[in-house]
């Protein structure tokens, strides 16, 4: 009969290989902090078209900073990796070139135009999805405000409407507001950065 002693060795063998087993498989919060989903919701009377121009305006806001070859995600934001997830998520089938839209929880929820954030946007996002509007544009004509819409059109061929320039602002003051956090984790910090450029920001 084998003695208690003589299976030790065998036990941590296996309780090793569990361990990194365990290890493995685990979410890794390090890695996690590297990236956070952003919901974009729009309204208007053509909504498709609406959500499609914000979320071209976010898109291009993301690829300002921090871009690199072989992105596996929809660009940068705070010197994190953003995946953009519209609302409603069955609006992606019209919009070209996202990465992950079925990505939960959304960390951030961009919501664009008055009647934007309705029940059946809401019921998708988590408790702790922090809500913002696009914020006050600037009116004022400025060189950054014309290298943005130069920018877009090379982009997309075509020139920012409203929605566009929305989706830009908002991407801008949730870029600032993440490096100034180092992330998505301090919920009130993040709300207090967003609130200290809803009057506006400088592109």
């Amino acid at each position: 009969m084998m003695k208690p002693e003589s299976m030790r060795p065998i036990r941590s063998a296996v309780g090793g290989v569990l361990a990194t087993f365990l290890f493995a498989t685990m979410p890794i919060a390090g890695a996690q902090a590297h990236s956070f989903s952003l919901g974009v919701s729009a309204d208007g009377s053509d909504l498709p078209t609406a959500l499609d121009s914000a979320i071209k305006g976010i898109l291009l806001a993301t690829r300002e900073r921090d871009s690199h070859a072989n992105e596996t995600s929809d660009g940068h934001l705070g010197g994190l990796d953003v995946f953009l997830v519209p609302l409603p998520t069955e609006a992606a089938a019209d919009i070209d070139g996202l990465r992950d839209v079925d990505r939960r929880p959304i960390d951030i929820a961009v919501l664009l135009g008055p009647g934007s954030g309705d029940d059946q946007d809401l019921s998708q996002l988590d408790p702790q999805t922090v809500v913002v509007r696009p914020g006050r544009i600037i009116s004022e004509p400025t060189e950054a405000g014309r290298d943005f819409g130069a920018r877009f059109l090379t982009a997309y061929g075509l020139r920012p409407d409203r929605a566009a320039i929305e989706g830009y602002n908002a991407a801008r003051r949730v870029d600032l507001a993440l490096r100034s956090t180092n992330g998505v984790a301090d919920r009130p910090a993040l709300i207090d950065a967003l609130t200290a450029t809803a009057d506006g920001v400088e592109w």
